[in-house]
C-alpha cells in the first residue's frame, strides 16, 4: 500500500510540473505578444523597458522550473512534494502579472 501511494504521490509531481512548464509557456508567450502593441504607440512607447520586462520573465520561467525540477526531485520522498510545483506555478503567475504590469507601463497604458 505505501509503494502505491509513492508512486501515485510521484505521478502527480510529475503532472504538476508539466502544468508548471504548460503555465511558463503559456504566460510567457501573452507578455511576448505585447511587443505587437508597440506599433500602436508613437513616442509613448519605451521599447526598452518592454524587452528588458519581456527577457526577465523568460529567464525567471526558465530559472523557476529548474529549480522546482530540482527540488522535486530531491525531495520525491516528501509527502506533500507537490507543493513544489504548486508554488512554481504560483510564482510564475505572479511573474506574469508583474511583467504584464510593466510592459503596460512601458507601452504608455
Amino acid at each position: 500500500m505505501d509503494q502505491r501511494d509513492s508512486e501515485s504521490r510521484g505521478l502527480w509531481v510529475v503532472l504538476l510540473w508539466g502544468a508548471q512548464i504548460a503555465t511558463a509557456l503559456v504566460v510567457w508567450v501573452s507578455v511576448w505578444l505585447r511587443v505587437f502593441s508597440v506599433a500602436g504607440c508613437d513616442s509613448d512607447c519605451d521599447v526598452d523597458v518592454l524587452w528588458t520586462a519581456i527577457e526577465s520573465f523568460g529567464w525567471a520561467c526558465i530559472a523557476i522550473v529548474v529549480i522546482a525540477g530540482c527540488a522535486s526531485l530531491l525531495l520525491r520522498r516528501w509527502r506533500r512534494a507537490w507543493i513544489i510545483p504548486v508554488l512554481g506555478i504560483a510564482l510564475i503567475a505572479l511573474g506574469g502579472i508583474v511583467a504584464h504590469s510593466v510592459s503596460s507601463q512601458a507601452l504608455g497604458y
